[in-house]
């Protein structure tokens, strides 16, 4: 037995006519017309009979329509409490790069967050290739994503082939990550041959692409040394760093309130030569929903902070 059927055979009984009926359904009376026929068939009674002023139930009709309403009102009721639910459910899924601005951005977000309804949101550190798939295959709404500028037009095809819009949000050189007790960091000016002294804290598999080359000259006295220790979390680079004076990361722009907490400061390297980017990425045709302005709104918010930190 098909619902909207039953819905039909009530709009039927309510106008007293097949006519009047499709009119009201929008709808062709042929096709209404057959609808009842199967309805009919289907049950194996007759529903309506025709008059002279339209259609009016039979008796077994009578009593399918009565049952038809309360069916309807039940079903109407059954939604009306996952609708309900729904808008009491806070859902959210994002993927982000690993970067302190950005997850300090998802941490005011997740503090804006009505506490008084239920709360589903879950947040992904990955690449920027996997955050892309990720909004392609549904996982996500919406993510954002960073790549090196000398890899712009990969990403840029990668994207346009699997439908996704890209919005810039922030871009910049790479900062030096310093301790504030680091000799480097009452700088005015650091060269990359300043920095083959001390211990680079890498951040693993994410570490920026042809990074040795872009800041490795040729200083004799230090040629095939190498002074690196590797991290994948995040909290764990930061204590490295606020514990060796002598240590240093590659790092975007990174919040005030971060450097403050781990005692550390940012500078700019000359001659660095690296550049990134970060972007907004969603499913054309997408209309954002509130939870979606709310991120983006912390967000932007985060990346005028760090903007305004890092001006010369």
């Amino acid at each position: 037995m098909n619902l909207l059927h039953l819905k039909y055979a009530i709009e039927i009984s309510r106008a007293g006519s097949i006519t009047k009926a499709a009119d009201n359904l929008f709808m062709g009376q042929p096709n209404l017309s057959k609808a009842i026929r199967e309805l009919e068939e289907s049950l194996g009674i007759t529903i309506f009979r025709r008059t002279s002023k339209g259609v009016i139930p039979t008796e077994k009709g009578e009593q399918l329509i009565k049952y038809a309403r309360n069916i309807i009102a039940q079903v109407e009721e059954m939604q009306g409490i996952a609708d309900q639910k729904l808008t009491n459910r806070q859902s959210f899924a994002i993927c982000i790069p690993r970067s302190s601005y950005i997850a300090e951005a998802f941490l005011e977000f997740v503090r804006r967050l009505d506490r008084r309804k239920e709360i589903q949101v879950s947040v992904r550190e990955t690449d920027a290739v996997t955050a892309i798939d990720s909004v392609a295959q549904g996982d996500c709404n919406i993510s954002v994503i960073r790549y090196q500028n000398n890899y712009e037009n990969y990403f840029l095809d990668y994207l346009q082939d699997k439908q996704i819009v890209i919005d810039p949000v922030f871009g910049s050189e790479y900062m030096l990550i310093l301790p504030e007790r680091s000799p480097l960091a009452v700088r005015d000016e650091i060269t990359p041959c300043d920095l083959l002294k001390y211990i680079e804290i890498s951040q693993g598999e994410d570490s920026i692409p042809y990074v040795n080359q872009c800041r490795k000259p040729d200083c004799a006295e230090e040629k095939g040394r190498v002074r690196q220790i590797k991290a994948y979390d995040r909290l764990i680079q930061y204590e490295l760093l606020s514990s060796h004076i002598d240590g240093y990361m590659w790092s975007a722009p990174v919040p005030e309130r971060l450097l403050k907490r781990y005692g550390l400061v940012q500078k700019k390297c000359s001659e660095n030569g690296m550049y990134f980017k970060d972007a907004l990425v969603y499913s054309k045709n997408y209309s954002f929903n509130e939870l979606d302005h709310v991120f983006m709104e912390e967000l932007f918010r985060m990346r005028e902070e760090i903007r305004d930190n890092t001006k010369s």
